[in-house]
């Protein structure tokens, strides 16, 4: 074999290495954190409008992780974490989700919802 033929062959199996790691390579997306988030009202299934320091907003669930089970609306998040993957946020990863704030005794701080907001089961 000649070496220019090896050098074909070296370059054709880098490329195809590379190619192949970059498709198996999981994208990496921003992940954000906030703290006193309410959780106003279920505008829709994996939606929700929220509230954190700087105003409302709306709150739309990847499909990957069953959001409903873990988003409770009329509470305050002490803490939210999630993965920003474009038209969707995801908790599914062990580090997002939502911690609830709590009281003294245990319980779950409540917010007072605006009487015009509405949630759908």
């Amino acid at each position: 074999m000649r070496w220019s033929n090896l050098i074909v062959v070296l370059i054709v199996c880098l490329v195809t290495w590379s190619l192949t790691r970059l498709a198996l390579t999981p994208p990496k997306y921003p992940v954000y954190e906030y703290r006193d988030v309410e959780v106003q009202s279920r505008v829709a299934p994996n939606a929700w409008w929220m509230k954190k320091d700087d105003g409302r907003f709306l709150y739309q669930g990847c499909p990957d992780f069953p959001n409903e089970r873990v988003i409770w609306t009329g509470y305050v998040a002490s803490k939210v974490r999630w993965e920003e993957q474009g038209n969707c946020k995801s908790i599914l990863r062990s580090d997002l989700g939502f911690w609830w704030k709590r009281q003294e005794n245990g319980d779950v701080d409540r917010i007072k919802l605006n009487q015009d907001a509405k949630e759908i089961r």
